[in-house]
C-alpha cells in the first residue's frame, strides 16, 4: 500500500493535541518509525520503549526471556497485493506535500517545545522530519 506518512502527519499533530486535553504529555512516548527501521537506532529505541513502559530497559535477560528481536524489522513494505501502490502521479505528490507541510511543521514545533520545556518523557529522542519516500511518475 501507499506510504501514508504524509497523510498521517496531520493526524499526529491533531490527535496529540486532543489527547493532551485529558493526559499529561509525559505519558506519551513519541517515536518515529524510522528509528525502528534503522539498525543503528533500533536497539536504543526498543530500550527506550521498555524503560518508558516500566520494564527497565533492554538487557540480555530480556532478550532471552521476552524474545526481543533486535534486527528483524523489515525495511520495506513486504505485503504483496494487486492493489499495492508503488508510485503516484507527481502532481498528486506535490499537492500532498503542500497540503501536509504546515501540519508536519506544527508537529515538529510541538514535539521540540515539549522537549525544551521538559514535558516530553526523558526517553523520547528528537523526532526527525519526514523524508520523501513515495516515488512519483508522470506517466501514470
Amino acid at each position: 500500500a501507499l506510504d501514508f506518512r504524509l497523510r498521517l502527519a496531520i493526524r499526529y499533530s491533531a490527535q496529540l493535541r486532543r489527547w493532551r486535553e485529558s493526559f499529561m504529555r509525559s505519558q506519551f512516548l513519541i517515536i518515529s518509525f524510522e528509528a525502528l527501521r534503522d539498525n543503528t537506532t533500533y536497539s536504543s529505541t526498543i530500550h527506550n520503549i521498555l524503560t518508558f513502559t516500566g520494564f527497565g530497559g533492554l538487557n540480555d535477560s530480556k532478550v532471552t526471556e521476552y524474545g526481543v528481536v533486535l534486527d528483524k524489522l523489515p525495511k520495506e513494505n513486504q505485503h504483496n497485493s494487486p492493489a499495492k501502490v508503488t508510485s503516484i502521479p507527481c502532481a498528486t505528490k506535490l499537492q500532498l506535500e503542500e497540503l501536509y507541510a504546515p501540519w508536519n511543521e506544527a508537529l515538529y514545533r510541538t514535539l521540540e517545545a515539549d522537549r525544551e520545556t521538559g514535558n516530553a518523557p526523558e526517553q523520547e529522542a528528537p523526532f526527525p522530519e519526514f523524508k520523501e519516500s513515495v516515488a512519483c511518475d508522470d506517466e501514470l
